[in-house]
């Protein structure tokens, strides 16, 4: 093994902010903006990116990422590391992440990625940025960070024996996806389209079926206020902990019962999440209560657009939300959709699951190849 400062192995450059008077869209175009949001547990997340438009794009088109760059967030949640798939190539990235970039040769990105990837690296950078009104990780602090490094054929070796699990992961991810797609399908068929069971023979009043009617959303559920668990007061455990970009870790006792529906409050505002486990949800999200099945509810709120209330009260106001009026059905549609849908999601529960095993099986062999306690041979 060899140390050596980042500085010595890659060429560290920032991202850029969006230019004023120009804003993020959620309407596909040629050039997606990777947010810091989207970057965090070795991957830069595909799925849900924000786009710019063509004239937004020329103003800020030197602050682009290339296949392969590892990004590290500099605010907010600093020290989340992810790598720049090759679908994300060109792709803009945000002024609160940096992008290592020119690897020298001797340097596997994915095996420095799976390196500072882990714990204490994400703790020293969060203690590297401590200090100022507003932690903030500067670039000349990144260039100061120490890795050590073996022969890059052991990098190499390392980095594919940790990515075939990712390659699995990524596959039931895929999987779930279609069947997520297929669930919001059928959804749409019964309740936005009409063409739920035995609608012919269903007596229509202005376009409302027989039996259903027009209900604020506050009338049916609540938005329960999570509630704060700081990092420090975290003990490992197996129930998930939910923050607004979905699972943040993990925690010995649970907030809530399952299965439970979590509502991004701060953050990344109107995320939408489903949980089949126990789970604790922090105070940066709402959790669903109500009668009415939980998987109904899911599609329902996943099709709703959340907004942030006024700037006196940042984040989601449940006050607008539970105005907000929707066609609401009988119980029995509701619940013989339930039937259908859950199979689907039982699929969906035993692949995460099986994702969870194996990423258990990937964090404990990181340290373990990284430190040489696990000999790999070239």
């Amino acid at each position: 093994m060899k140390e050596h400062s980042l500085l010595e192995i890659a060429t560290i450059k920032s991202g850029k902010r969006l230019p004023k008077g120009h804003e993020l869209s959620n309407i596909p175009s040629p050039y997606p903006y990777i947010k810091a949001r989207d970057i965090k547990k070795g991957k830069v997340n595909s799925v849900g990116l924000e786009f710019v438009d063509e004239s937004t794009r020329k103003k800020i088109a030197k602050y682009i990422v290339s296949e392969n760059d590892i990004l590290i967030t500099i605010v907010a949640n600093i020290g989340d590391v992810g790598i720049v798939p090759k679908k994300l190539n060109n792709a803009n990235l945000t002024e609160n992440a940096v992008r290592l970039t020119n690897l020298k040769l001797f340097v596997n990105a994915q095996y420095l990625t799976y390196l500072l990837s882990q714990k204490e690296y994400k703790e020293y950078m969060e203690s590297l940025a401590a200090g100022a009104a507003q932690a903030k990780l500067g670039i000349y602090k990144i260039e100061k960070i120490k890795v050590n490094l073996p022969e890059i054929v052991i990098q190499k070796r390392i980095a594919s024996i940790l990515s075939a699990y990712d390659d699995l992961i990524e596959v039931n991810n895929k999987r779930i996806e279609l069947l997520e797609q297929s669930a919001r399908e059928l959804y749409k068929e019964w309740f936005v389209r009409m063409r739920f069971p035995n609608y012919q023979n269903t007596k229509f009043n202005k376009g409302i079926p027989e039996g259903w009617k027009e209900e604020l959303l506050g009338n049916i559920l609540e938005f329960a206020y999570g509630k704060a668990l700081k990092e420090e007061n975290r003990i490992w455990g197996k129930y998930p902990i939910y923050g607004s970009s979905g699972v943040v870790g993990f925690h010995i006792k649970p907030l809530i019962k399952s299965p439970a529906i979590i509502i991004g409050r701060k953050g990344n505002v109107g995320s939408v999440f489903f949980s089949f486990q126990e789970c604790y949800p922090i105070d940066t999200v709402f959790y669903i209560v109500s009668p009415y099945s939980k998987l109904y509810l899911y599609q329902l709120l996943k099709g709703q657009t959340f907004i942030e209330g006024d700037a006196a009260i940042p984040g989601l106001s449940r006050n607008q939300v539970y105005k907000t009026k929707i066609l609401f059905p009988n119980k029995k549609i509701i619940d013989l959709y339930d039937m259908n849908i859950r199979p689907i999601f039982t699929q969906i529960e035993n692949l995460q699951k099986q994702n969870q095993e194996l990423a258990a099986i990937r964090d404990r062999l990181l340290p373990r190849l990284i430190s040489g306690k696990l000999e790999v041979k070239a």
